[in-house]
């Protein structure tokens, strides 16, 4: 699916024949009949809120989900305090030219903050999200980041985070979490 969305964005519709078009979007139309009539893990609530593994972010994530084909996915590894994780973005990501739409980055960098709280033995949800811009984060090449704890204040805690491309800084990030009651 990743394929057919990155494929997707490219074409050319001014070049394709109307019926080719139209036999395109007919086998898309069939597919998604086909989905449609198969069983539904949400049933009728939200997969978020689905006992594990269903419910395991690692899986339904717009950003990080192996089974998402939204995601680009993030790939996660763990050394003691900090997380590190990278990603290839697509074409279907892009914003300005041979880079990664801002909200795109944002998204990676507040999933991130919040795997990274996580490891880190802490919960919580995004109160605030700032984002430093330092240079495009490239379309079809590896960017890697790294993440972690900053200080905690109660049920107050930051998480920091950066991303490079080829060594070069492109963004980094601070998120303040707020940890949940009870």
């Amino acid at each position: 699916m990743r394929g057919i969305i990155e494929r997707l964005v490219g074409i050319d519709v001014e070049a394709v024949a109307p019926a080719e078009l139209a036999t395109i979007e007919s086998l898309a139309g069939d597919l998604r009949r086909r989905l449609d009539a198969l069983p539904d893990k949400r049933g009728t609530g939200s997969l978020a809120m689905s006992p594990l593994p269903d419910g395991a972010l690692v899986e339904r994530s717009p950003v990080s989900g192996r089974g998402n084909p939204l995601a680009p996915p993030l790939t996660y590894s763990f050394d003691g305090e900090t997380t590190h994780a990278w990603t290839v973005f697509s074409a279907a990501y892009e914003g300005p030219p041979g880079g990664v739409h801002g909200g795109c980055v944002a998204a990676a960098f507040d999933e991130i903050l919040g795997v990274a709280q996580i490891a880190g033995n802490a919960a919580g949800f995004t109160g605030t999200l700032t984002v430093r811009y330092h240079a495009l984060t490239p379309v079809g090449r590896r960017v890697d980041y790294e993440a972690g704890l900053g200080a905690r204040d109660g049920r107050k805690m930051t998480v920091w985070a950066r991303s490079t491309a080829d060594g070069e800084l492109v963004a980094d990030a601070e998120g303040l979490f707020i940890a949940k009651i009870g």
